[in-house]
Formats: structure tokens, sequence, C-alpha cells
């Protein structure tokens, strides 16, 4: 992501609180009314997601301040949820409906799914007070990421927080190797995405080391499962119980496909 790495001589401090403001400020920039609404969400809650990483790098340092800019970060995020999450799983639905491997059979049934997933997206789309909401609330997040005061400088402002980021992607990849499960999958995911920003920030630092975009290109392949994963439930509601079983099959093995 543009802007989000520390630069030489720039104290961590420093390079810290200008990324925490570059993401709020393009989260915010993002609100006024985007040509594409679904574009624009997207942008969004990517800035969100990045800016919960940093603070969890940070979290050490900042105090109390991490609970009040997680907590508005946390809540800005899901009130945009349901839009984005609309258009993910069609955008993931449509490359379904390319792979050459899907059965004749299933296609005429996940193309059903496509359309009323796609129409149920364009009924909830976000409205543009929802988005001046985020911008409002954005503005008080922007002050009070101005204020911090860091408890710590030099690496051990960062130290714990990577620490233990790095430390729940094990955890999480463990639990996923015992049980690979869609729940599992997805909370790995998660991980690997916050790692993978935290190294990013980060790189500078270790200029040999490629774990950051191998954590980024893993968190990526497993968020494409998860969205397979819930489009295998949902065809369970949105199609019939002769379609249902043909599509969620299909989508069932498009995940195992994707996995390996």
């Amino acid at each position: 992501m543009d802007g989000c790495r520390l630069l030489p001589h720039e104290s961590l401090p420093a390079a810290m609180r200008r990324i925490a403001r570059r993401l709020v400020d393009d989260a915010a920039a993002a609100c006024v009314r985007p040509v594409d609404p679904g574009a624009g969400i997207h942008t969004v809650r990517k800035r969100f997601k990045a800016l919960r990483s940093l603070l969890r790098l940070i979290r050490s340092g900042i105090g109390e301040d991490y609970v009040c800019c997680e907590t508005l970060a946390r809540s800005m995020h899901h009130r945009l949820g349901g839009a984005r999450d609309s258009a993910a799983l069609c955008e993931a639905l449509a490359g379904v409906l390319r792979d050459p491997q899907v059965p004749v059979q299933a296609l005429a049934d996940l193309e059903r799914l496509h359309e009323r997933l796609r129409q149920g997206g364009e009924s909830n789309l976000v409205s543009w007070r929802l988005l001046a909401d985020i911008r409002g609330d954005l503005a008080v997040l922007r002050t009070v990421i101005v204020r911090w005061r860091f408890s710590r400088t030099g690496f051990a402002l960062v130290a714990p927080g990577l620490e233990r980021t790095w430390r729940r992607a094990q955890r999480r990849c463990e639990r996923t190797r015992v049980a690979p499960v869609s729940e599992r999958f997805h909370d790995w995911r998660k991980s690997l995405k916050y790692l993978g920003f935290q190294l990013e920030v980060l790189a500078p630092l270790f200029p040999d080391s490629d774990l950051a975009t191998r954590s980024q290109s893993a968190g990526s392949d497993l968020g494409a499962d998860h969205d397979l994963a819930l489009l295998a439930e949902l065809a369970q509601t949105h199609l019939d119980r002769a379609a249902a079983p043909r599509a969620a099959e299909a989508l069932q093995a498009a995940g195992a496909r994707a996995r390996q």
C-alpha cells in the first residue's frame, strides 16, 4: 500500500502517526461520493483493516488511545460490511463461473445464484448518509491520532505487537491443520493479513526478507476459500432443493482446488 512504509531516517513513532493519518485520509477521500460506490466501500474497508493492523502493532505504546481508535475503526468497518460482503461474494462467484472445471450441469444454478446476490447487493447499497456519517467519524479518529503520546520509542514500540501477531498467526495455523474447517481458515487468514501489513510497514528494517509478500499472498488465497465456503452456504437458502446441492458441491470443489 503506497505511503505505508517506514522512510529512511524516520523515527518509528513519527512513521506510525504518519501512516495512521494517511490511512484515515485515504478512507475519508473514498467516502466523498465515489463514481463507483462499491469501489469506494472497498477502499474504505481496506484502509480500516490496515489501520487496525497498525493499531495492533503499536498497542503497547499508545495506552488508552488504542482502545478508542480500535473501537471507532471496528465500528465503522462493520457498518460498511454488508454492502462490501455482497460485492465480494458476487466477484468470487463470477470467478467460479469462469472456471472451466465447474461441471456444466451446475453452471445454470450458479448463474441464478449470482443474479440473486447481485440484485440483493443493489438493494442494500450503503446510503450516502451513512458514508457522510463515517466521514465524520473519521475526522474524530484523526483527531485522536494527532494527539497520540508514545510511551516507547525505537523497535521497542513495535516488537510486542509484532510478536503477538506472529504468534497468533502460528496458533491459528496449527488449529487449522488439526481441524481444516472454513471458520478456522477465515481466522487464520485475518491473522496473516494483519501480519503481512505489519511486515510491509517495517520492511525497510528487513531488506532481505520476503515474509510480508508471502503473508499477504497466503492471506489472499485463504480469503478466496472463505468466500467460496460462504457461497456454498448461501446456495442452500437461495436456490431450490434440486439446484442447491449441485451448486454447493461445485463451490466446495472450487474451494478445495483453491486450497491445493
